[in-house]
C-alpha cells in the first residue's frame, strides 16, 4: 500500500509480523553482543571458546542470521558478562496480539 504526505502515524498503526518481531529481536541480539565483544576486546574466535560454540555460529549471530535458543542467549550473556533481560521485558500497549481482548474481555 503506498501512502502519501508526510504524517508517519500510520506506522504505529500498522501490525507487526511475528517474522518481523523476531527479525528485530535478532538484530537487537547481534548488536549487542558486538558492541559488549568490542568494549571488553574479544575476538569472534575467542567468544566462541567462552561459549563452547563455533566461530561461525558466532559470525551468524553477530550478522543476525542465527536464530538463537535461550541456552545459547545465556551462554553469551554469561561469556560477556552482561544481561538482556531489558530487551525481552513485557511494556504495555507496544503490541496488539491477535485474539487478545477481542472479545471485549
Amino acid at each position: 500500500m503506498i501512502r502519501e504526505g508526510s504524517d508517519l502515524k500510520w506506522l504505529a498503526d500498522e501490525e507487526i509480523s511475528a517474522e518481523d518481531l523476531a527479525l528485530d529481536h535478532r538484530m537487537d541480539i547481534s548488536g549487542s553482543v558486538y558492541a559488549r565483544m568490542k568494549e571488553l576486546g574479544i575476538t569472534q574466535n575467542e567468544l566462541a571458546e567462552l561459549c563452547d560454540m563455533d566461530r561461525s555460529q558466532i559470525s551468524r549471530i553477530i550478522t543476525g542470521k542465527q536464530n538463537i535458543t535461550l541456552s545459547t542467549l545465556a551462554k553469551l550473556e554469561v561469556a560477556l558478562s552482561f544481561r538482556m533481560d531489558q530487551g525481552f521485558t513485557y511494556h504495555a500497549k507496544q503490541l496488539s496480539p491477535r485474539g487478545v481482548g477481542s472479545r471485549g474481555d
